[in-house]
Formats: structure tokens, C-alpha cells, sequence
């Protein structure tokens, strides 16, 4: 009954001397004054911060969420629903593909749970986000197809249809997206995942 997910914890390398530096920049005031801070060259490796001009490689996130809405479809579900915690601009793109491609796809329009508050510093803010995906998975219809932001957010779904006693696939279906090994295979059931190609995002962000 353990719930296992991992989370990343960015720190600033101050007087750090190299060469270049890879970002996704984030929404983290401190990290993005401290990039350009730095006279090197650096490659924008997300789409946060728009405003701030340098050269990015990115995926096709759009792209991303119809492949979700494919996935969905070829299976038989009709009824979708999108989760993540927050809702940047990418997610923004993630979604947009998905709930155009189940238009597309004479899917039912997917409904629509962003969690913005916290859910991982204390225990209490986790236990009220159980308590509030798990009212939101009761009242939908079902067999449901949820569209996780990433795999992240794709085992949030899975543990706390667990807490409602959901049946996962049979009931909610789950997709997650990155195909991070760590999180998909060491759930109760295994989640599926969209391959995002962050390994080459990387290799073509070092090579710019």
C-alpha cells in the first residue's frame, strides 16, 4: 500500500563556471534570474516563459494529447477526462490537442480537473486532493479514459482510485505521459504512457 511517485528538486549551483546551460526555466523567479544572469549560452528546453528570447527545442505537445485521444478511441472508450496539478502553457497545448482530436474522433468532450493547490508538501493538502479527484471519478460516467499531464500526475490517478475503490483498467483507464520507467512499472497496475522523446529533446538541445 505504498504510493510511490518522485518529484524533482532543482537547486541553483552558485559559482558554478561552465559552458553553456540547458533549461526548462519553470516558473521559478530565482532560477530564471539566475540563467540570465550567466554571459554563456543557453537553450530553452520547455515552452515557460515565452518572453524570454532564446532558442528552444521542444516537443509536440498538441501532437502529444491527440495521440492521447487515438489511444482512447482505438480501445472503445467514448467518455475522457484530463488531470494534472497545475495548468501551464503546455499543459494548455496537451489539452487542446486531446479535446480537439476527440472532437475529431466523435469522442465525448472530455472533462476537465486541474488540482492548483498543493498535494505533495503535507499530508493533509494530499488527503484533500484524494478526497476531491476521488468525488470527480465517483460522478463521472464510466468506463472512463483519463489523460494524465505526465506520469506523474497519471499515478496520482491510479492511487487514488485505489483510496475510492475504483477497478483500474476495468473502470478508469490511465495514460500517462513520458514513459518514466520508475513510475509506470512499480504501480499496483502498470500505467500506459505516450513516449515523449525527452532523450532526444536533449541530445538536439546540447547539440544547438
Amino acid at each position: 500500500n505504498w504510493h510511490l511517485t518522485a518529484e524533482e528538486r532543482v537547486t541553483i549551483p552558485r559559482g558554478w563556471k561552465g559552458d553553456g546551460v540547458l533549461t526548462v526555466f519553470s516558473h521559478r523567479r530565482d532560477i530564471m534570474a539566475y540563467v540570465r544572469r550567466l554571459a554563456i549560452p543557453v537553450v530553452g528546453m520547455g515552452l515557460y516563459r515565452m518572453d524570454i528570447p532564446v532558442p528552444r527545442v521542444v516537443g509536440d505537445h498538441a501532437r502529444i494529447g491527440a495521440m492521447a485521444a487515438e489511444h482512447f478511441a482505438d480501445r472503445g472508450f467514448r467518455c475522457t477526462a484530463w488531470f494534472s496539478t497545475i495548468f501551464s502553457p503546455v499543459h494548455a497545448l496537451r489539452f487542446d490537442g486531446f479535446r480537439s482530436a476527440c472532437a475529431g474522433l466523435r469522442l465525448d468532450a472530455p472533462l476537465k480537473w486541474v488540482w492548483e493547490k498543493s498535494c505533495r508538501d503535507l499530508p493533509e493538502d494530499w488527503m484533500r486532493l484524494r478526497i476531491w479527484l476521488a468525488r470527480q471519478l465517483k460522478n463521472a460516467p464510466r468506463p472512463l479514459a483519463v489523460f494524465a499531464y505526465d506520469d506523474y500526475d497519471a499515478a496520482k490517478v491510479e492511487d487514488i482510485c485505489r483510496f475510492a475503490d475504483i477497478e483500474v483498467p476495468e473502470e478508469v483507464a490511465i495514460l500517462g505521459v513520458d514513459n518514466n520507467e520508475l513510475i509506470c512499472l512499480n504501480q499496483p497496475v502498470p500505467i500506459s504512457s505516450i513516449a515523449h522523446d525527452l532523450e532526444r529533446v536533449g541530445y538536439e538541445s546540447a547539440g544547438l
